[in-house]
């Protein structure tokens, strides 16, 4: 695509939040106007191809955002693209927050039922079934792994949410709630691999005590695979 002498590096078209330095209009060509038709599609408006070409399609998008915001005038001026990159940030966080969120409710489903396993294992743990108990708290064991992993993604959703959003003005408040979830995730995560690492104590227990001899290395790997979670 054509160059400008006010076009942005390409360094900055990587920024969160790209200084523009010159109003974009119908006709005008550039990487400045690639990011601003990936901002707008950030934002839920159409900009057609990202092919770095103010077109009409970029144009009826950026026409359409100004309608919705009540702003006036033509093209896209620094103050108007600022509008966009925060409400492109805006939907991106939200985007993240309902990923994470999910995740977070798929591992307190696992939690259950690693839970549901343990009882199941007591059970038979207290009819002398030391074997079956073993297994099942070895499959516990792998379930907790299982919640621990969600809530590690989920706090790498919450992470990334905070970044996007946090240079925001009055939405950084929503920024620092992404961090306080960050932290709670990634200490649900320690706390479930310790979990796992109990769940993995117990099955080697009954299975030593139900005279297994092929299971060692296997519950030895599982347990260190533990720790290493709950050093993180």
């Amino acid at each position: 695509m054509p160059d400008t002498t006010d076009d942005l590096s390409l360094s900055e078209t990587l920024e969160a939040a790209p200084e523009l330095l010159r109003t974009l209009k119908a006709g005008m060509a550039g990487r400045d106007v690639a990011r601003l038709q990936l901002d707008l599609r950030r934002a839920g408006f159409d900009a057609g191809e990202i092919d770095g070409i103010y077109g009409a399609k970029t144009e009826a998008a950026a026409a359409s955002f100004r309608k919705k915001h009540g702003l006036a005038g033509e093209g896209v001026a620094p103050e108007l693209w600022a509008k966009i990159v925060e409400v492109a940030a805006r939907e991106r966080h939200g985007d993240l927050r309902g990923a994470a969120e999910e995740i977070e409710a798929q591992a307190a489903e696992l939690r259950t039922r690693a839970g549901a396993l343990e009882e199941q294992a007591k059970a038979e743990r207290d009819a002398g079934r030391r074997g079956e108990a073993g297994g099942i708290m070895e499959d516990a064991g792998e379930v907790w792994i299982e919640g621990a992993s969600a809530w590690d993604q989920a706090a790498e959703l919450w992470i990334e949410a905070a970044h996007v959003i946090e240079p925001f003005g009055a939405a950084g408040d929503d920024g620092w709630k992404a961090y306080a979830r960050h932290a709670r995730a990634s200490d649900a995560a320690r706390l479930y691999a310790e979990r796992a690492r109990t769940a993995f104590g117990k099955a080697g227990e009954d299975l030593d005590a139900a005279g297994s001899t092929d299971h060692e290395e296997r519950i030895a790997a599982a347990r260190a695979e533990a720790r290493a979670r709950t050093a993180h």
